[in-house]
């Protein structure tokens, strides 16, 4: 520790960088970007102000896109799943350069949370992170939770309910969509309301 005695330059402080909003959605108007659609395998809909995914095959995901290309972002969104088993996951995706190749960061009904990517179809966790529990910050009493993934450069960081639980680092995508998406495993008939969604700088 410095004696008090001793003095030295003032450094300036350095300016908290404020996130800029690009893109939000509350999903009230069904004209804001999202698809709909209905087939044997689950559905996308707007829902009374949300955004629904709706997954009735075991063992199947599926995810929507918003059709726009973004760079070093970070993706906030409200997420609830309002029925199905706890088997599950949900949540959003960035850098996606199509069905194959992509970054997903997510949670489970019974608190467990992770993320990773899909590379040349093919489900990869990010470097040496595995999906981890903690339902001490995870809200798994009534499933609300925020969720929040930033990409900035390579660095990968997942917060759920303003708490930092994961972090990773990867090359190989710089940019690319968002999505939204929900996982049945076990058992199917899992649906997820999305709302609040909010795309801001780093």
């Amino acid at each position: 520790m410095r004696n008090k005695s001793q003095s030295g330059p003032i450094l300036p402080i350095k300016p908290t960088r404020v996130p800029e909003i690009i893109f939000e959605d509350d999903f009230s108007n069904p004209d804001s970007g999202w698809g709909e659609y209905s087939d044997d395998y689950g559905s996308n809909s707007y829902s009374n102000g949300s955004y629904s995914i709706y997954v009735e095959q075991l063992d199947y995901c599926i995810w929507d896109t918003l059709g726009r290309s973004f760079s070093d972002i970070a993706i906030e969104v409200d997420v609830q799943k309002v029925r199905g088993p706890e088997t599950n996951e949900y949540g959003v995706i960035c850098r996606l350069k199509d069905n194959d190749n992509f970054y997903y960061a997510g949670i489970t009904s019974d608190g467990y949370y992770g993320f990773g990517k899909m590379l040349d179809g093919e489900w990869a966790d990010l470097g040496k992170h595995e999906w981890d529990f903690n339902d001490q910050v995870i809200d798994t009493v009534d499933g609300v939770n925020h969720l929040k993934f930033t990409c900035d450069y390579s660095e990968m960081l997942e917060e759920v309910n303003g708490t930092h639980l994961a972090y990773a680092s990867d090359p190989d995508f710089r940019s690319g969509d968002i999505g939204l998406y929900v996982c049945a495993y076990d058992e199917g008939g899992v649906e997820v309301l999305f709302d609040n969604l909010k795309v801001t700088t780093p």
